[in-house]
């Protein structure tokens, strides 16, 4: 087995709560724009995404007809876990930092919603110690993916948003001051997060990682607040041959 993963921009966007109407209509996530294009050029059975809350709890997907009870996109979480071949984790953001996760030795993978706040809370942590516990995963295992998400060039906050890192040792390695205002570095936050766990730069692969609000390929709720539209982030194990 391997992961292959998909990380997509506004051609291939859609609007999570027109989602969720469209699927009382027909209830399978696969046979919807842009689900179904995703899933025939990937070889995937199905495609799963949860309600995304930024929070830190997830779910573990072990059979199909589990997976296919999450397609109405109700059951809240922000992280998603499995070893179920040929199903798709996915991820809606505009943003926020998707990130994916390979346990290349127990063929397991994740994908993680973290915006500031779920990555505050420690979802990837949390998503992490599921590995550990329930599939034996070990960190020099793990391969990490992040996909696009804000950066520092433009993810201004706001001054009182500077207390919410002090509990975090690296506070002003995440933090930059221009022109009397802060930005906040997200996709650096979560990567010295992963090391304070034991995880090394070199296995975080940063190379979709592009600025949402820099570029206007990306769906970025900063840059057009009014724009519903989300792009997909997406992992999933496939066999080899």
């Amino acid at each position: 087995m391997r992961c292959i993963t998909f990380f997509g921009n506004k051609s291939q966007a859609f609007v999570p709560d027109d989602m969720r109407k469209n699927i009382l209509q027909n209830p399978s996530l696969m046979m919807h724009n842009p689900f179904e294009g995703i899933a025939n050029t990937m070889l995937l059975r199905d495609i799963v995404m949860l309600r995304q809350v930024h929070g830190i709890d997830g779910v573990i997907i072990t059979d199909e007809a589990y997976a296919q009870s999450l397609h109405t996109l109700h059951t809240q979480g922000d992280f998603l876990v499995t070893s179920l071949p040929r199903l798709g984790l996915s991820v809606a953001t505009a943003d926020c930092l998707p990130v994916l996760l390979y346990d290349k030795r127990n063929q397991v993978v994740s994908a993680i919603h973290a915006g500031w706040q779920g990555a505050l809370k420690g979802v990837v942590p949390r998503a992490i110690a599921v590995l550990q516990k329930q599939f034996g995963t070990r960190l020099e295992d793990l391969q990490v993916f992040f996909g696009p998400s804000a950066h520092a060039c433009c993810y201004q906050v706001q001054e009182e948003f500077l207390h919410r890192l002090d509990d975090f040792d690296w506070q002003m390695k995440v933090l930059s001051k221009r022109n009397d205002s802060y930005y906040f570095d997200l996709p650096l936050f979560v990567g010295l997060q992963l090391n304070s766990l034991g995880i090394a730069t070199c296995d975080i692969d940063t190379t979709a990682n592009v600025c949402t609000i820099c570029s206007d390929k990306f769906c970025s709720y900063r840059r057009d607040p009014k724009n519903e539209l989300r792009q997909i982030s997406l992992i999933a194990l496939v066999p080899n041959h």
